[in-house]
């Protein structure tokens, strides 16, 4: 059955648990970066709902953009995906306060490598793997070329 793109909320049949949260706190961070979890804003009939439409799109700085007084349309593609404000002031923080090269003795490097680390284990956690079981690589498709160069 299609739904159109309203304010209503999508009903979910059970909660999404994320699993354990990893302190992704740099340094000289203000506050922790966290791994984002799915709340309840409504509640009918034994259903649970997430928020609406309009709610997770105030999350997405690109999408409140115009074009000719209209609103701008995104589509995920292979180049890009639009990310949420905490994920643009994520990285802001990062590449200002403790950008580096992994794996030297300098403090933002170490600081770097702390950060991956507790990526991993957040994504770890939230995947029920182990950080070993998690790679990062500059994008989908580059892990995809690398993935099937490897199997021949």
């Amino acid at each position: 059955m299609a739904r159109s793109l309203s304010d209503e909320p999508l009903p979910v049949e059970d909660e999404i648990d994320a699993g354990p949260k990893a302190d992704l706190t740099l340094a000289t961070s203000s506050a922790p970066l966290r791994p984002a979890t799915r709340t309840s804003m409504h509640e009918s009939a034994g259903t649970t709902a997430i928020a609406s439409i309009a709610e997770v799109r105030s999350h997405f700085p690109a999408l409140g953009r115009l074009q000719d007084g209209q609103p701008v349309a995104y589509f995920d593609g292979p180049g890009v995906t639009q990310v949420p404000r905490p994920v643009v002031e994520a990285v802001a923080d990062y590449l200002t306060h403790h950008n580096a090269n992994t794996h030297w003795s300098f403090p933002t490097s170490r600081e770097t490598d702390r950060a991956i680390a507790d990526a991993r284990q957040a994504l770890a956690d939230f995947l029920g793997a182990t950080p070993e079981e998690v790679a990062f690589g500059a994008n989908m498709t580059t892990l995809t070329f690398h993935l099937a160069r490897s199997l021949g």
